[in-house]
């Protein structure tokens, strides 16, 4: 339980350390911005720490092979014996968990430490680019640094060519539509801020240490004002979120071998428990830590699975900057980029009331001794509270998968290149498996076959799900390769920004009626070199193209 309180509590204290990190210009090195290798460093201590308590209090006075009584279970009805018993090959295969666990935690570790290196060598770019002051030149070292080599800057001068190459040559050398990164490098509105020439730098494209919010003010600066200055901090975007992803086994196999540790301590006791009294009350208090593990470890794969929402939503944005949608299609993908996030949204905050209900009223029982669920008044009410908040679970987890569902179905051509299925099944494999293994175990070998009993029941579905979690790890290395394609899209660096060059509707149906003029103009007499063919495959896309 207090594991929980302080795994709740680092994620929040990494979150604001890594904020600052990134928005302080004097805090530079590997060991200040490995702020995601210091939490997994802080997991691990955690484990330890859980290791040595059920080997220093639960394991070491066994002789390993058969049960000590230590808590006076004889104390007990013969048939609640019959239910605490822990059958030989359980306790060998829950023994095995902690290697299980140390072996995700390497994994994990190992998969964050790939993604780690581009954000260090980003932040350093950064920090050159403060020190220089011009950021276009900035600009053009992020995109070498991804293997856009000095032949884009042949190709012409300046941000604006640079980024018209990296999407042609993202199509595999075909003609492609022109990025909106384009169009912001040559928009009159944000042209200062970005289109600078390297051979003559503009003083607004400085990036000086002055201009730079601090980490307070940064929290409340418009995005697309803070995100045209830096850049940056958009291009470690993806990164990011993809790290916060690869933790969720680490984060789920240390919260279930909590929970093995849990039952471990119900089923053979502790020592100052001496008398059937304690064992009741010991049981129903252990009952609690169990369901408090799994309540945080489900909170934070609807945090992963939101920032796998986040990141889909993001490369279907992108899409749309490089392929400039107008029109009808630009203004239905901001509400359906809503609607999409709303479930998952509502998913996190119910976890999260869920959590922080179970965690207070566990809390409150083991420093207090007070159950709140008995008191006079409010008891039966927050005894009742529980149910109902696992109930809108339940219905938050199936509305935000349906909404993830349908939007990587119906826009499936633009996520292709993101490759949203492996990734969507190593975010939410766990709960599949939680709920069939819940419902197997519980019905077929518990009710049905009484095969086992149900604390056995609860030490085999943690000792299962311990070791699952290790190749959901490996699943999430051909899932989120740090060098995959997706990464290297200059878009992500626009963030938020939206540079259409459209802004009311009439505007919009005046812009796509002139680039279908245009087109038009082109396919009757194209330029040398220009293959207009397939120019109007979507009718809701506009591709203008360069002249």
């Amino acid at each position: 339980m207090f594991t929980g309180v302080f795994l709740f509590g680092g994620f929040i204290f990494f979150s604001i350390y890594r904020r600052w990190v990134t928005y302080n210009l004097n805090v530079t090195g590997r060991y200040w911005t490995a702020y995601y290798i210091w939490f997994y460093l802080f997991l691990l201590g955690l484990f330890f720490v859980d290791l040595q308590h059920v080997y220093q209090y639960e394991i070491c006075d066994f002789d390993w092979l058969r049960a000590s009584d230590k808590f006076s279970i004889s104390l007990l009805p013969a048939d609640e014996q019959e239910r605490y018993f822990l059958p030989n090959w359980l306790r060998i295969m829950s023994l095995c968990t902690p290697f299980f666990v140390i072996a995700t935690f390497l994994v994990s570790l190992v998969h964050t430490v790939q993604h780690h290196w581009h954000i260090d060598t980003v932040l350093a770019k950064r920090q050159r680019a403060a020190e220089t002051g011009v950021l276009s030149q900035s600009l053009k070292q992020y995109l070498e640094l991804y293997g856009f080599r000095s032949g884009a800057a042949e190709k012409g001068s300046g941000p604006a060519s640079l980024f018209s190459y990296t999407v042609s040559a993202s199509h595999g050398g075909h003609s492609a539509p022109t990025s909106q990164a384009t169009a912001i490098a040559e928009s009159p509105k944000v042209g200062p801020a970005l289109a600078t020439n390297s051979s003559a730098p503009d003083t607004n494209a400085t990036l000086v240490e002055e201009d730079k919010p601090s980490f307070f003010s940064s929290l409340f600066i418009p995005k697309d004002e803070e995100h045209i200055k830096d850049p940056f901090l958009e291009a470690i975007f993806p990164h990011d979120l993809s790290i916060q992803v690869i933790a969720l086994p680490c984060v789920y196999s240390m919260m279930a071998f909590k929970s093995v540790v849990r039952v471990w301590m119900l089923m053979t006791g502790s020592t100052h428990n001496t008398n059937a009294a304690d064992i009741e009350s010991r049981k129903k208090q252990l009952v609690d830590y169990y369901e408090s593990n799994y309540q945080l470890a489900d909170l934070y794969e609807a945090w992963a699975i939101w920032c796998f929402s986040r990141l889909c939503v993001r490369q279907v944005k992108n899409v749309s900057r490089q392929e400039r949608w107008e029109g009808t299609a630009k203004r239905l993908f901001k509400p359906l980029s809503s609607i999409t996030l709303l479930g998952v949204q509502t998913f996190v905050l119910v976890y999260g009331l869920s959590c922080f209900y179970q965690l207070v009223v566990s809390l409150v029982k083991k420093t207090v001794g007070l159950n709140v669920t008995q008191l006079p008044v409010v008891g039966e009410a927050m005894a009742s509270v529980g149910t109902y908040i696992s109930g809108a679970g339940f219905v938050a987890s199936c509305l935000a998968l349906y909404n993830i569902i349908l939007f990587e179905t119906q826009l499936h051509e633009w996520l292709d290149r993101f490759d949203p299925f492996w990734k969507f099944w190593g975010a939410k494999v766990l709960v599949s498996l939680a709920f069939l293994q819940t419902f197997v175990l519980k019905l077929v070998l518990v009710d049905a076959l009484h095969w086992l009993t149900e604390p056995q029941q609860m030490l085999f579905y943690s000792t299962l799900t311990t070791m699952e979690c290790l190749p959901i790890a490996l699943l999430h290395m051909r899932a989120w390769d740090h060098n995959a394609e997706w990464f290297a899209d200059p878009e992500w660096m626009l963030g938020s920004l939206d540079a259409s060059l459209a802004g009311t509707p009439r505007e919009a149906t005046t812009a796509e009626r002139e680039a279908r003029a245009k087109i038009a103009l082109f396919r009757s007499s194209p330029p040398p070199g220009k293959d207009m063919a397939g120019a109007l495959e979507k009718p809701l896309l506009v591709t203008v193209p360069a002249s």
